[in-house]
């Protein structure tokens, strides 16, 4: 059974009979650079793959459709044939509920994109999941909501 330390291979203080290793070391160094290689193309790929995103929604009723960018930013908005039936504040209340829609579509592809590449459960998985939550406004209580 290996030791978890990463420093294993370099001897333990509190032991002095398990001396410096350099064998042991080397691979080791080796083993931590291979992981942090992994890691860092799993970040660059989630990265790129979020860049690339967008969703778009539509009112419960039909009469607005929304369509954001990865940022959540507002890019289209549609009103379908049926949009001529309703009062202007009642196409506004639609608008905002598609674009809401929208949204949380995004954040659904954006969970998948990060469990996908880093993994949710990671730190930094965690990190991005709370920043984009709280950027998008579906972030409650540690949990999105979609």
């Amino acid at each position: 059974m290996s030791d978890p330390s990463p420093f294993a291979a370099f001897g333990d203080p509190s032991n002095p009979g398990k001396s410096f290793n350099a064998e042991g070391a080397n691979a080791r160094l080796a083993e931590l650079q291979e992981r942090m290689q992994q890691s860092m193309s799993a970040t660059n790929d989630m990265a790129e793959q979020l860049g690339a995103l967008s969703a778009t929604g539509m009112d419960e009723n039909g009469v607005a459709e929304a369509t954001v960018d990865s940022q959540g930013g507002l890019v289209d908005l549609r009103y379908t044939d049926r949009a001529a039936r309703y009062a202007p504040l009642f196409l506004a209340r639609a608008a905002l509920e598609a674009n809401r829609v929208a949204k949380a579509r995004l954040a659904e592809r954006t969970r998948e994109v990060i469990a996908d590449t880093i993994g949710s459960d990671s730190e930094a998985g965690k990190a991005v999941l709370s920043s984009i939550g709280k950027r998008l406004g579906t972030e409650t209580d540690g949990q999105d909501r979609a």
